[in-house]
């Protein structure tokens, strides 16, 4: 058994993604923000009403790259002919599979616990720096900030960087300069346990296979 720790060897042990037909880039800030930002329900917890449509756009996004125009590639990809025939394929293999969605989206969730795999809760940088004054800045900025600015990564590296290695770098450089050592959130440990097989998926995983 390593002697490191597996929040830490999981950037390092990565292993390829393909949801619905898209070859997932590591997961990284620029997809974790053009998901927030186009508010994903792929982000939100299981989500029992996701329709093949979200994960084939989330897919999409997180098949790109920092630099890609986000939405020019998204018009591009609807307006692609090969795009018709494509969904054609997807929505016919649906229906004579009605259980191909529910196992696609959980790929996907596993592509994103995988990468999110860092003993960190995502508010940490959102913590009030004193009590009653919540910080103005996102902890996704704070993470790139301190990845330029400490680390000298580029914009392009730092939000590339699977996002896994960012926060650790960042959090690392935190503990370093004030002693603080972020805890892990409540589902960030049921993921970890999740992980090691101590809780099994399948009680927590909707069933997206029954129609109203």
């Amino acid at each position: 058994m390593s002697s490191l720790p597996s929040w830490y060897l999981s950037h390092f042990l990565t292993k390829s993604y393909e949801v619905i037909g898209f070859k997932l880039k590591p997961y990284s800030l620029f997809h974790f923000i053009t998901l927030d930002a186009m508010d994903s329900p792929l982000l939100k917890g299981f989500d029992p009403d996701i329709t093949m449509s979200d994960l084939e756009i989330g897919s999409l996004i997180c098949s790109l790259q920092f630099g890609d125009n986000v939405t020019d590639k998204i018009e591009q990809y609807n307006d692609d002919p090969k795009t018709k025939i494509y969904r054609d394929q997807l929505f016919t293999h649906l229906k004579d599979n009605p259980s191909y969605l529910a196992t696609e989206y959980m790929k996907f969730k596993s592509y994103l616990h995988s990468c999110e795999s860092p003993p960190t809760n995502s508010q940490f940088f959102d913590e009030p720096e004193s009590e009653g004054n919540p910080s103005p800045i996102p902890w996704t900025l704070m993470v790139q900030a301190t990845l330029q600015k400490e680390f000298g990564y580029s914009e392009s590296e730092s939000m590339s960087m699977p996002i896994a290695k960012a926060i650790s770098l960042a959090y690392t450089n935190r503990y370093l300069e004030t002693g603080e050592c972020p805890v892990l959130s409540d589902m960030e440990i049921l993921c970890l346990k999740m992980a090691k097989g101590e809780i099994k998926p399948e009680n927590f995983m909707p069933d997206l296979t029954q129609s109203e």
